[in-house]
């Protein structure tokens, strides 16, 4: 038997909606679970049983889209050497990370929301710990096979994890213009990028 007091599928779209313009209007910080409550017409006592209050409901809201980027890592980690390597020379993305970017492409609201200047400063540092660990390492590790173990393979990792989500930070901000397939081959000239390279196609 259905629990009458539970959140409903739509009743979690209403509120994550009602969270993404509230925080575009008003900021994170302006805003109550009531009000959050009230813009997605779901009983505040009822949102209130699940969540206590907004940063859990944000919380619940960032798990998710962490924990689907963090299933890319799986496709990444099957991509062969030989295969990147080639990719690389031609100046060409990896599918999965166009894969990526169509995700986030999807996910550009929330995203604009909780990275912007009233979202939510600790998501900044989740998403780089997350691209740093679960993305760039591993195609990182792939290219650079031979190199494990270095430092500076180590510090090149945390660069390009903390330039993967300025790049994505720049994107979303300015409301995605370009193809996921753009974005996918911009992003691996700039992780392959090398000082005299014409930054013309």
């Amino acid at each position: 038997m259905a629990d009458e007091n539970a959140l409903t599928a739509t009743d979690t779209q209403a509120l994550r909606a009602a969270l993404i313009g509230l925080i575009e209007e008003r900021g994170l910080v302006a805003i109550t679970l009531d009000d959050i409550s009230a813009r997605a017409g779901v009983d505040a006592t009822v949102v209130k049983a699940q969540f206590k209050n907004k940063n859990k409901l944000l919380l619940a809201f960032e798990n998710e889209v962490l924990s689907a980027l963090r299933g890319f890592k799986a496709a990444i980690k099957q991509v062969k050497p030989a295969d990147a390597m080639r990719l690389v020379a031609f100046k060409k993305p990896l599918p999965v990370i166009i894969d990526l970017f169509e995700y986030l492409r999807g996910e550009s609201a929330f995203l604009h929301a909780v990275l912007g200047s009233n979202g939510h400063a600790k998501f900044n540092a989740r998403l780089r710990k997350l691209m740093t660990d679960d993305i760039a390492a591993p195609i990182l590790r792939v290219v650079y096979s031979k190199d494990q173990g270095s430092a500076f393979l180590d510090y090149y990792t945390a660069y390009v994890g903390s330039a993967v989500v300025g790049v994505i930070e720049a994107w979303i901000a300015a409301g995605a213009p370009e193809s996921s397939e753009e974005m996918a081959a911009l992003l691996m000239r700039l992780l392959f990028f090398k000082p005299g390279d014409s930054i013309k196609k």
